[in-house]
């Protein structure tokens, strides 16, 4: 079996969910980590990462790439291992990440030794964060390139020899990187420094007019959706607000998720395009966890063997009882068969869908 070298992992701001609204929490059996990145793959016949399999060992999260390389887990444990793996070409590689990695770029080359990650720069004493810039270049070299940005300001970027340049999937050089090619760049910023860690080309002909969409990738929770919209409040505690068309594609790893099975709440990974009029048009949405904790409480409006209905202020919701679900009344453990019509109740549980929940724990009032 063939083994790949896993050349580098690049780690950039690590994107969370946030719970500043009040909405309900997300809850986890593995960890509270989140690791998302992509896949570039080089030295082989196959340099797409289509088909690549990503996985988190000992969790059973685990993703089929497509073309973009793009992959996304949530309630990664600290210290997690990702496997890489291909059949057909013999792909056999893995890779120790950190819960601080957020979005990692991962290059798989052809090599005899086993995988390693490269070193992280440390940011010294003038601190470190990772900045993103996007324009044209005005001059370039070997060591640096300067960048005339969206904001209308030039920036002076380093190169190094960690530095990841490409167009696609294609791997290139500082040589390549020419006056006014378009670029997207990520940088570290130390000591007021910045250093390309990666390096995108977006056109190589510099007289090239039908410049594609700029695509945008945001992180959160879900606040609303409806057949044509889904609204999420971002890492950044913003609301943002993405069109669903019938090309979008919705995946939960590699599972074709329903845009019917998101709920309010849950996390996700979002890749969408700016439009002219100022609208984003989503073109992949990552459901990152389907696990989303609630609480509730009303009157009980009927008692089955294995469930009740609860009349709440927004409607009735179907409270599924297990054997693990405990019912308590005045502190006292009793029965499902003990809850009356009419109870007042409050339950803590897992949505099931928009009217159902798993409950955890059911408390029936005095």
């Amino acid at each position: 079996m063939k083994k790949l070298l896993i050349l580098t992992m690049l780690g950039t701001v690590a994107l969370m969910g946030c719970n500043g609204r009040g909405e309900s929490s997300i809850t986890s059996t593995y960890g509270s980590s989140m690791i998302s990145g992509e896949v570039i793959v080089t030295g082989m016949p196959n340099t797409s990462p289509a088909g690549v399999e990503v996985s988190v060992r000992g969790t059973g999260m685990t993703a089929t790439l497509g073309a973009d390389g793009q992959f996304a887990f949530a309630n990664v444990p600290e210290g997690a291992e990702l496997d890489f793996r291909r059949a057909a070409d013999g792909i056999e590689a893995s890779l120790h990440v950190d819960a601080s990695s957020g979005f990692v770029t991962v290059e798989l080359q052809k090599a005899a030794a086993t995988a390693k990650k490269s070193r992280r720069r440390s940011g010294g004493k003038g601190g470190e964060k990772v900045y993103e810039f996007e324009g044209l270049i005005r001059s370039a070299a070997a060591d640096s390139i300067v960048v005339y940005t969206s904001h209308k300001e030039e920036v002076t970027i380093g190169l190094t020899a960690d530095t990841i340049i490409r167009h696609g999937q294609t791997l290139l050089t500082p040589a390549d990187l020419l006056v006014d090619t378009r670029v997207h760049v990520k940088a570290r910023l130390a000591n007021d420094v910045y250093t390309a860690v990666l390096v995108i080309v977006q056109n190589e002909d510099d007289d090239e007019e039908d410049t594609p969409p700029a695509v945008r990738e945001y992180e959160g929770k879900v606040v609303s959706l409806t057949d044509t919209e889904l609204v999420v409040f971002t890492s950044h505690k913003k609301e943002e607000t993405f069109t669903i068309t019938a090309d979008t594609v919705i995946r939960k790893g590699s599972t074709t998720f329903n845009l019917a099975q998101i709920l309010i709440g849950m996390l996700v990974h979002v890749k969408a395009t700016a439009n002219d009029d100022g609208t984003k048009t989503a073109t992949l949405v990552i459901v990152q966890n389907t696990r989303v904790a609630v609480e509730l409480e009303g009157t009980v409006a009927s008692v089955d063997t294995s469930s009740l209905v609860v009349t709440t202020t927004t409607g009735d919701v179907t409270v599924q009882v297990s054997s693990s679900t405990q019912i308590r009344k005045n502190g006292q453990k009793i029965a499902l068969s003990a809850v009356a019509v009419g109870d007042s109740v409050e339950v803590e549980g897992t949505q099931v869908d928009a009217t159902t929940v798993a409950a955890k724990k059911i408390t029936v009032g005095s």
